[in-house]
C-alpha cells in the first residue's frame, strides 16, 4: 500500500501536468494505452504488443513493468495464502519455482518476442514464489535446516550450468536474465543467497567474468 501514493502521483504528474505542458507526438499517440499503467498491466501490454510505450527524452515509464508484476502478485497471492494450509502453500511454491523456468524455455523455444520471456507475469513467478517458499519455511522453523543443503546443491549444479552456458547460443533479443545462460539457470542461483531473506543474488553469465548483480527484494520477506 505504501507504493500506491507515489506510483499514482507519478502517473498523475506525467499525464495530467507535464504532458499538456510538453506535448510529445508519440507519447500522445500512446496516451490511449495509459489505462494499462493505472491498472498495473503495463507488462502485459508490452508483452502482447512487443515493444515499450511512453518512452521519450523526458518520459520513461518502461521500468514500471516490474512494478506491475509485483502488484499483480500483491493482489492475488494473499487470497491463495488464506485458501491453503501451510504445507499446501509450500508445495504450490515449489511447483511454481520448478515450472516457471520451463515456461520461459517454452516461450523462448516458440520464438516469442523477448518480453514473453522477461516480462510476462507467469514467467517471473519463480522469484516471487521463492520468497513465499522461504517465508513458509521460516514460519515453520525449517529454514535453517534447508538452506545449507540447498546452497551446496545449487553451487554445484549452478557451476555446471554456468560452464554449459558458455556454449549456449547467444541471442540479442533477450535481457540479461536469459541472454547468456539457459533459462532455467536463474532460479537455481537465487538459492545461493537464500539464507534469511529472499534478497540479494549474484547471477553469473557468459563472457567469462561477466557478473550481474540482481537486486530482488522478496515481497514476502516477513
Amino acid at each position: 500500500l505504501r507504493i500506491f501514493p507515489l506510483y499514482y502521483g507519478v502517473l498523475a504528474l506525467e499525464f495530467w501536468v507535464l504532458l499538456p505542458i510538453f506535448p510529445t507526438p508519440h507519447i500522445l499517440a500512446d496516451a490511449h494505452y495509459q489505462g494499462w499503467l493505472w491498472a498495473y498491466g503495463y507488462n502485459v501490454l508490452t508483452t502482447v504488443k512487443g515493444h515499450f510505450f511512453f518512452t521519450s527524452d523526458w518520459m520513461v515509464l518502461g521500468h514500471f513493468w516490474s512494478l506491475a508484476v509485483e502488484e499483480q502478485f500483491y493482489l492475488v497471492w494473499p487470497f491463495i495464502v488464506l485458501a491453503l494450509c501451510r504445507e499446501s502453500l509450500l508445495k504450490l511454491c515449489i511447483g511454481i519455482v520448478a515450472l516457471t523456468p520451463i515456461l520461459r524455455w517454452a516461450f523462448y523455444a516458440a520464438c516469442a518476442n523477448r518480453y514473453w520471456v522477461t516480462m510476462f507475469t507467469i514467467c517471473q513467478m519463480d522469484s516471487l514464489a521463492l520468497g513465499a517458499m522461504l517465508a513458509c519455511l521460516e514460519s515453520s522453523g525449517r529454514l535453517n535446516a534447508v538452506v545449507p543443503m540447498a546452497r551446496r546443491v545449487v553451487l554445484g549444479v549452478g557451476a555446471i550450468l554456468v560452464i554449459c552456458s558458455f556454449f549456449y547460443p547467444r541471442s540479442p533479443d533477450l535481457f540479461f536474465t536469459t541472454e547468456r545462460s539457459p533459462c532455467f539457470l536463474v532460479p537455481l542461483w537465487r538459492w545461493q543467497s537464500a539464507e534469511y531473506s529472499a534478497g540479494w543474488t549474484i547471477v553469473c553469465f557468459g563472457k567469462w567474468a561477466r557478473r550481474v548483480t540482481e537486486c530482488m527484494c522478496s515481497i514476502f520477506r516477513y
